[in-house]
């Protein structure tokens, strides 16, 4: 037969229901409240009540705020709590002879109900609300964890992009202020940075008109200038310049392609080449077309002119060294044309070697290092009944010069000649050594037999 629970819990008093695992306020198992012989309600009824419940201490007092423990038996806690196996704590008072541990207190009145002494010890209100309900505060031994109130103004997290952009500001403010105290402290102690200048300083000009090709170019040196710095440089020093102002002419009828960043060099006497700092010129000229440029070269004080050369021509190019120093003489740079009569009879035309020219440059290229171009000028006369095809130049025409034989670079002359045609002309250029005095002319033979080659001697 199913056992009856008592109508109070035997250890703190709260009324029972039917179907519950354990007390609710002190959490006291249903196999404890059992476990004690006879009926508490009888017990009470026959006086042999020998341990009475207790009034809660303080500790579960607190609980009983929490859990809200009703004034009537029909009134239950709202949840079912899990069954367990065992009490959660110790029993904290004598056992008793029942073999549950009823608490150690005893109501100062025993006539009425426990609960309702519990309710009227702590003011227990069941309309009241639960959290608020006042009551005795928890002794030092309960540990209950403070209640973080909820941040009425949390901070508002700025954009990623105005941290950023606030980022980059302060650290342009940052290099502005170390750059300027840099470069007052370089100022102050004599420094100058390139085409910081803060005033243009007194030029020195003086004109020169110097001429001279380069490449097929007729350049002309007009004029070259002294001064600590040129505000127009963006590479200028603030200790020494030297701008040199040219002139440039294609005459020919082909465009032509310079460099005076790889070409043009300053010789100071006693130093090394100096390269241009800065160069403003067209790297082109077109076939007609006249032009300037500006070359500046960083010299301490502007140098002195007397002691300064010019040099126009890259390592590997026949070099030209104009001096700064005033009127010179370059004729040495300027073309060479000398007159020749070198009569010869080659594939049954008549041949004349009317004259040759030697220079530094043709159009559009600047001799090799320690070479120079020849260029022969010939007249042909067709006396035969026939039309004459003597071929390419390249592959018969030779010259003899400095030891050296070599084949034509260019060429004018014609691969034929009509039945009559007289006074015919054409021009071969050749690439021989410097100052090369002696020369001979070859028109190979194109026979099988190797007759009919011819020669001629000449002298430039």
């Amino acid at each position: 037969m199913a056992q009856a629970l008592p109508r109070y819990c035997p250890r703190c008093g709260t009324p029972t229901r039917t179907n519950m695992r354990y007390c609710a306020t002190c959490e006291l198992p249903v196999e404890a409240m059992l476990s004690r012989p006879g009926d508490r309600t009888e017990l009470t009824s026959q006086g042999a009540m020998s341990e009475p419940a207790s009034i809660p201490t303080p500790r579960q007092q607190g609980n009983q705020a929490f859990r809200t423990p009703g004034p009537s038996q029909d009134f239950s806690p709202p949840w079912n709590a899990p069954v367990e196996d065992a009490p959660r704590f110790a029993p904290s008072s004598p056992t008793s002879a029942g073999g549950w541990n009823a608490p150690g207190n005893v109501p100062s009145n025993p006539g009425v109900p426990p609960w309702a002494a519990t309710q009227a010890e702590s003011h227990f209100s069941p309309n009241a609300d639960p959290w608020n309900a006042p009551g005795p505060q928890a002794p030092w031994d309960v540990q209950a964890e403070p209640i973080q109130p909820p941040l009425l103004h949390s901070p508002t997290p700025q954009p990623r992009g105005r941290r950023r952009t606030g980022f980059i500001v302060v650290l342009l403010v940052i290099l502005l202020v170390l750059g300027g105290g840099g470069y007052l402290a370089f100022s102050l102690l004599g420094g100058h940075l390139p085409g910081l200048g803060n005033s243009q300083s007194t030029i020195q000009t003086k004109n020169l008109n110097l001429a001279f090709p380069y490449a097929g170019i007729d350049i002309t040196l007009l004029s070259v200038q002294q001064a600590q710095n040129f505000v127009d440089d963006p590479h200028s020093a603030g200790d020494g310049m030297l701008r040199l102002n040219l002139q440039e002419q294609n005459k020919t009828t082909v465009a032509i392609n310079y460099d005076y960043n790889a070409s043009a060099r300053l010789i100071i006497q006693g130093k090394s080449a100096l390269a241009p700092t800065y160069v403003k010129a067209k790297t082109s000229i077109a076939p007609g077309v006249t032009q300037t440029s500006v070359i500046d070269f960083a010299v301490p004080n502007g140098g002195n002119l007397n002691a300064t050369t010019f040099q126009l021509g890259a390592p590997s190019e026949a070099q030209m060294q104009i001096p700064l120093a005033g009127q010179t003489n370059l004729s040495q740079y300027q073309p060479k044309t000398t007159p020749q009569h070198g009569p010869m009879v080659y594939f049954g035309l008549d041949w004349t070697l009317t004259g040759s020219t030697t220079s530094l440059s043709i159009p559009g290229q600047q001799a090799a290092k320690g070479m120079e171009y020849l260029t022969l000028s010939l007249k042909i006369d067709n006396t035969l009944s026939q039309e004459a095809i003597s071929g390419s130049p390249f592959d018969y025409m030779r010259v003899k010069a400095g030891g050296k034989t070599v084949a034509p670079v260019s060429t004018t002359l014609p691969v034929s000649f009509a039945v009559g045609e007289m006074g015919k002309t054409g021009t071969a250029t050749f690439l021989i050594p410097q100052n090369s005095t002696a020369c001979t002319l070859i028109l190979l033979s194109q026979d099988p037999g190797g007759s009919g080659q011819a020669t001629t001697d000449f002298q430039i």
